[in-house]
């Protein structure tokens, strides 16, 4: 128990420490600045309105509500759990809607951070003994996971109600598989996995079952496998007409975005003229390099780490499926946010590298030649996305 309460002070301690740097550097700004947004216009309409006249139905902008317009995009089991965490502050503090939904990124944050130490727990451990180098190692570890600049800007800076980053760590977490051996442990992830899928977003369900595919040993249908896409689709399907049969009964107008403009077969070319445009030539902030240095450090540790070099490689190219997917069947939409897109392809890059160098142990794995590069590649890593947060809120600092 002694054992176990140090290890939690000492990641507690370091987190608070990484927290105080991002707050500085303008995440503490922009988490007391009040904006609109999805969560605070669907709440205020839920409380000021009779519970069969909105059927809890999501609200885009205040004025949609006399326009009789509803946004159907966010499933029932996402405004529910969302209004679940921010309605006691909001009552028992009498703080905004628009203020309280500031701090869902703090929690994505640290539940991803809790993610990868969960999976390492043993080897964090571990790293926390008398010997500094592992505390050390440690804490830029996790300085990685806190400083990672995406969340901070895209929750804070464009949707609160973002859930692409906890779509991510479930195919993150999912991707792990790759090294499991064991079926019936195997079916029993990717089932819960596909439910909280199905219970965010039925796009993110055709890249669930590619990547089931990707981890089964041969090409063939399994009972077990069978069965759980059929429940996972069953679920799917529930949550996502629900909010339609909603509206359709309260006789309001969907203002969600169509497939066909989120996938470019409008035929419009104002946001997209080519499929590269996504990678190239979106329209909102894009943080192109950030995303080329993250991946240069997977490959980094891929080329170094030569005995794990096969399963490193399975497991990056498993998490590029759900990214791969998104941008060839929604480019449109990607181009028009990349801040939320670009979930699928950051989040994976730092969990991977994250998740990797968790599994060094630092007195067999390390010489003193190993670790001083090592500090020097986490360092850049981190420094460079240090930057893009202080860059972004640079006026609010002035």
């Amino acid at each position: 128990m002694k054992r176990k309460s140090v290890v939690t002070a000492c990641i507690l301690s370091i987190v608070l420490v990484w927290l105080g740097v991002v707050i500085k550097l303008g995440v503490g700004g922009a988490t007391t600045h009040e904006r609109p947004g999805i969560f605070p216009t669907t709440f205020n309409w839920w409380e000021e309105t009779a519970w069969d006249q909105h059927l809890f139905l999501g609200q885009y902008e205040y004025s949609n509500i006399s326009q009789g317009f509803v946004y159907t995009t966010n499933t029932y089991p996402i405004l529910l759990t969302n209004y679940i965490l921010l309605s006691p502050f909001h009552h028992l503090f009498d703080l905004k809607y628009e203020l309280l939904q500031n701090g869902l990124v703090y929690l994505h944050v640290l539940l991803f951070l809790g993610l990868i130490l969960w999976l390492r727990k043993k080897e964090v451990s571990e790293l926390i003994s008398p010997n500094l180098f592992g505390l050390g190692w440690l804490f830029l570890v996790i300085g990685l996971v806190l400083a990672n600049a995406l969340p901070w800007i895209s929750f804070l800076r464009y949707n609160a109600d973002n859930f692409h980053f906890f779509v991510s760590m479930v195919f993150c977490y999912l991707s792990v598989n790759v090294e499991t051996k064991n079926s019936a442990v195997k079916d029993r992830r990717f089932l819960l996995g596909g439910l909280v899928l199905a219970c965010i977003s039925v796009i993110y369900i055709i890249p669930w079952i590619l990547c089931y595919v990707f981890t089964e040993e041969k090409l063939a249908i399994r009972r077990a496998f069978f069965k759980n896409i059929l429940i996972v689709l069953a679920v799917s399907g529930v949550n996502y007409l629900l909010p339609v049969m909603a509206q359709q009964h309260l006789g309001l107008v969907n203002v969600s975005s169509s497939f066909l403009f989120r996938s470019g077969l409008d035929g419009h070319s104002i946001y997209l003229k080519s499929t590269f445009a996504p990678y190239f030539s979106a329209i909102s902030e894009q943080h192109m390099g950030n995303c080329i240095s993250l991946m240069c450090g997977v490959f980094i540790l891929i080329a170094a780490m030569k005995s794990k070099r096969s399963v490193m490689l399975k497991q990056l190219l498993f998490n590029l499926v759900p990214f791969s997917f998104v941008y060839i069947a929604l480019p449109q939409w990607c181009t028009i946010h990349p801040y939320l897109s670009e979930f699928l392809f950051v989040t994976p890059c730092v969990f991977l590298i994250n998740y990797w160098l968790l599994s060094l142990k630092i007195n067999s794995d390390f010489s003193p030649v190993r670790f001083v590069y090592m500090v020097v590649f986490l360092s850049f890593l981190i420094m460079g996305q240090l930057m893009e947060i202080a860059k972004t809120y640079v006026l609010d600092n002035l």
